[in-house]
């Protein structure tokens, strides 16, 4: 039997070389492998160390650099926490200063750090990123923290369970390791000993500090619009107060908006390092300037996968810390749509219509312009009884001051609109004042010959030194039947009530407080009306305004004195996280105020159906009631001789928001007065009306609109003339024609 002949082919050396060089093409990129726990529970009050080990596939060398930043539970935004680059540069300012302190140790690919004294703030999210040049790609740790009042019995067991096991594993770690590393390591712990204490001594915590005290401003767009299948250019600028050396980064992250792991896209150290694996691989494009402040990128080739946010953070050793901005992208296809922003309204509400108006005279004026210089061309004579439409039709008309001579009245009518429409944009561009900062009461009522106390409170929701210069109550009747009037104005420590009120006003404020609340005295029925507080601020040229309507009910309305007593208080109050806010609560009682029989409570709601917690009294004195929640942040900053028991709240945190009660009662009257007022926690000030573009676009319209006008005006004044001289030429004409046709009569009879 003959075999069929051997079939020759790759042996199975060949297929291994082959599938080896396919596994290398495939095999990704080294990149840093960061490690860190994905949630850490720990006690309020106590210390914890927030673990974070690395490996890069590049030997660890000097321009290693380290940063860890925090983003609270429920917000978006970021801050710096720590970073290290050759030696740890801690937090200088905000609510990590002195609270934070590096426990790790590159040489181990250690870059733990230790958060002491925990309290519910910090409640969130920490992210711990690692560069090893130029092994800078991978992803960001992140570690989940949850700050709890207590540990509960089952958690106790297992944490039981999991320290013995520990504690075994190691006693049986270190039975079989510590005999030959003992003395190796001996030396080394000690000369890293030493280096630590170096870097922690006070010395260098002071050198240290001076150098971190200066800070770095980081600036880029909110919010970035890209098309699929093009560039968009994402633009960070920064200034550094320290000169701009070799150890400067620059490092952007992408987060998408489904959450999920941040991953880093691109690394600036003396040279750019754009990623080189995930879906931005050979997409990112330097764009930046370092001399000039610019750390700006671009993306390539954009897909609907791309929407996301991306954060820019520049280090520049010692200056390391500053503001975490971010950019979201948001990536749609192009198309045929537009945004009707306020410039392309009032391009189509107003240059659109004017420039018609203006095509239709000019066509119009042609046209005639054509006819007549064909007349004057073909000879034709006007009659004397002929009226021209250019007299017909000629009238003055005024708009805004100025008197045009116009040939067709109707075209020029229709501008008014336009011109209208201009300065009704132009007065809503220069809107009024921002009315939130100053707090009053909506509405008041008292009865003749009462006491009422006219509230206003300046609150600052920037922080900043805010101090109130000048105070102006003004008075505007009811239904606008008189021109307004001046009730009461402070400054410079003066208190001056004026006209029909010089005698019954009184300042009841305090500037040094941001209160400008005055008290007006035996209240007439032509005290009704509206009451305008404007507030001045030192080195601010914005007043700041609100109003209060008060009504005066005629004697058969007053409510009887002993049934109660009137609580004023505001609903809602609104406060930016870490600031200082003022919570307003003032009375009115038919009695006189005294301390043996007036008593206060203020209490704290969570919840609609959570118990109430005191934590402010008056008895005879104020009693402050030490809770955990406020600690000594509440002052009390009221007068019970003046009716007022407002009181202070330092250091807002978003763990105060909820429900303030506000009891007062002064016998003999019968019934406890009651006030709720609900304090809102906010993380960022809502921004202010931005008027620029409506003044520029009206601005411009105006311009063009008057152009129009004066072009319009010139061209009918050089019509005008040369009408004019067409009709001299015509009476010249015609008298020669006269003198001829008596002339020649005469020759015919001689």
């Amino acid at each position: 039997m003959d075999l069929p002949p051997p079939v020759h082919g790759p042996s199975w050396m060949g297929a291994v070389l082959v599938l080896g060089g396919q596994l290398l093409v495939l095999w990704p990129v080294a990149a840093v492998e960061v490690h860190t726990s994905r949630e850490v529970e720990a006690l309020n009050g106590t210390n914890v160390r927030l673990k974070c080990t690395f490996s890069s596939s590049s030997p660890v060398g000097q321009r290693l650099t380290v940063t860890w930043n925090f983003r609270p539970q429920g917000i978006n935004s970021a801050e710096s926490m720590l970073y290290y680059y050759e030696k740890p540069y801690p937090p200088t300012s905000g609510r990590f200063k002195e609270r934070v302190t590096w426990d790790g140790n590159i040489g181990r690919n250690d870059a733990s750090v230790v958060v002491w004294n925990l309290n519910p703030t910090d409640n969130g999210t920490f992210t711990c990123q690692v560069k090893n040049p130029p092994d800078v790609d991978g992803t960001i740790g992140e570690i989940q923290l949850r700050v709890v009042q207590q540990v509960h019995f089952s958690e106790i067991h297992i944490l039981s369970l999991v320290i013995g096991s520990a504690c075994a594993l190691m006693i049986i770690v270190v039975i079989v390791v510590v005999v030959w590393r003992h003395y190796r390591n001996r030396r080394q712990e000690k000369s890293i000993e030493m280096v630590e204490t170096e870097l922690f001594s006070p010395a260098a915590v002071s050198e240290a500090g001076v150098g971190n005290a200066l800070s770095l401003e980081i600036k880029v767009n909110p919010e970035v619009q890209g098309f699929v299948d093009e560039q968009v250019t994402l633009k960070c600028s920064f200034r550094s107060f320290s000169p701009i050396t070799q150890k400067l980064t620059v490092d952007w992250t992408y987060q998408p908006l489904t959450g999920g792991h941040m991953e880093t896209i691109f690394h600036y150290q003396s040279v750019a390092y754009p990623a080189v694996v995930g879906t931005f691989r050979d997409r990112i494009l330097w764009v930046g300037n370092i001399a000039k402040g610019d750390a700006s990128i671009a993306i390539r080739n954009l897909t609907m996968n791309d929407n996301g946010t991306f954060t820019c953070a520049v280090k520049n050793p010692p200056d390391v810390h500053h503001n975490i901005p971010q950019t979201k992208l948001t990536v749609t296809h192009r198309g045929f749509s537009f945004q009707l922003t306020s410039a392309v309204l009032l391009s189509i509400l107003v240059f659109l219509p004017s420039a018609i108006v203006v095509i239709l005279l000019l066509v119009r004026m042609g046209r005639k312009f054509g006819v007549l210089k064909h007349r004057k061309k073909s000879g034709y004579k006007k009659s004397s009884i002929e009226v021209s439409d250019e007299d017909r039709g000629e009238s003055l008309y005024s708009i805004g001051g100025v008197g045009l001579l116009g040939c067709d009245c109707s075209s020029e009518m229709r501008m008014v609109p336009a011109l209208t429409l201009v300065r009704i944009l132009l007065s809503l561009g220069n809107g009024g004042v921002l009315a939130g900062l100053v707090i009053t009461r909506p509405k008041l009522e008292a009865g003749l010959g009462d006491s009422v106390l006219l509230e206003c409170f300046f609150q600052s929701l920037v922080p900043g030194d805010w101090k109130v210069t000048k105070v102006d109550w003004i008075h505007v009747p009811e239904n606008n039947t008189q021109a307004e009037e001046m009730v009461f104005y402070y400054y410079s420590n003066h208190s001056i009530p004026v006209g029909r009120f010089q005698h019954r006003v009184q300042w009841w404020g305090d500037v040094a407080r941001k209160d400008g609340s005055v008290r007006m005295q035996d209240v007439q029925a032509d005290d009704s009306g509206t009451y305008a507080c404007e507030i001045r601020v030192f080195g601010r040229s914005s007043v700041f305004k609100n109003y209060t309507v008060l009504h005066v009910a005629s004697a058969g309305r007053r409510s009887p004195c002993g049934l109660g007593m009137e609580i004023m208080a505001q609903s809602t109050v609104s406060a930016l996280n870490g600031t200082s806010v003022r919570l307003p609560c003032t009375f009115n009682s038919c009695y006189k105020v005294e301390n043996k029989q007036f008593s206060l409570n203020w209490t704290y709601q969570r919840c609609e159906k959570c118990s109430e917690q005191l934590f402010l009294q008056f008895r005879m004195k104020i009693v402050h009631w030490r809770l955990d929640r406020f600690g000594n942040r509440v002052e009390f900053t009221g007068n019970p001789s003046k009716n007022d028991v407002s009181f202070t709240l330092h250091q807002v945190q978003l763990e105060d928001e909820g429900t303030y009660n506000c009891y007062v009662m002064n016998l003999p009257d019968r019934h406890r007065g009651h006030a709720r007022i609900f304090l809102k926690v906010i993380t960022e000030v809502p921004p202010e009306r931005d008027s620029t573009v409506a003044v520029i676009v009206g601005a411009s319209v105006g311009g063009f609109l008057a152009v129009v006008i004066l072009v319009l005006v010139i061209v009918k004044c050089v019509r005008r003339k040369k009408q004019q001289k067409l009709n001299t030429d015509d009476q010249k004409t015609e008298e020669e024609g006269k003198t001829d046709g008596e002339g020649n009569p005469e020759e015919g009879t001689k």
